[in-house]
C-alpha cells in the first residue's frame, strides 16, 4: 500500500497539524469574552497528541480489535 500511517512523515504531519490547531484555537479563545487563551492548554493538547500517537504506534487499532472481539 502507498499509504502507511506508521511512517514517520505521516505521524509528524499529524503532530504539526494538531499542535497548530491547538495554537489557533487558543488564539481564537483569547478574543471570546467569556474565555481566555492559555498557553498551558496548548501544552496539554500537545501532550494528548503525543500520547495518542504513542498508543497508536505500540497498540495499533487492528491488534486491539483482534484481542477484544476475535
Amino acid at each position: 500500500s502507498s499509504f502507511d500511517s506508521h511512517r514517520p512523515c505521516y505521524l509528524f504531519l499529524a503532530i504539526v497539524a494538531s499542535v497548530t490547531y491547538a495554537m489557533i484555537d487558543e488564539l481564537h479563545q483569547a478574543f471570546v469574552p467569556t474565555r481566555d487563551g492559555n498557553p498551558r492548554d496548548i501544552f496539554v493538547d500537545s501532550l494528548g497528541v503525543y500520547l495518542g500517537i504513542w498508543f497508536y504506534k505500540w497498540w495499533p487499532p487492528v491488534e486491539l480489535f483482534k484481542k477484544r472481539f476475535l
